[in-house]
């Protein structure tokens, strides 16, 4: 594991993260070989929310939403990237 805080652990991080919510399994993490945390796939809006207002959730902070692409003509497409909605 990566020195916590630095580009490369946040990059372990979403990777661990995009995983979860590709496999559908929740996973843990550990730490001097004790378990750390665990990440599990709720999808629940309800859930989500009561969870954030007990400051239980930490990600995600922005939700990823599935988006069609936009025919921008001339053979060319521009993709929309859903990125954070404050």
């Amino acid at each position: 594991m990566t020195t916590h805080g630095t580009k490369e652990y946040r990059q372990e991080m979403a990777a661990i993260h995009d995983e979860v919510v590709r496999t559908g399994e929740p996973t843990i993490i550990t730490k001097d070989g004790k378990p750390y945390v665990k990440i599990v796939p709720v999808t629940d809006e309800a859930i989500l929310h009561r969870l954030e207002k007990q400051g239980r959730v930490i990600m995600p902070k922005a939700r990823r939403i599935p988006v069609e692409p936009i025919d921008a003509g001339g053979g060319d497409s521009t993709e929309i990237i859903a990125g954070n909605r404050r």
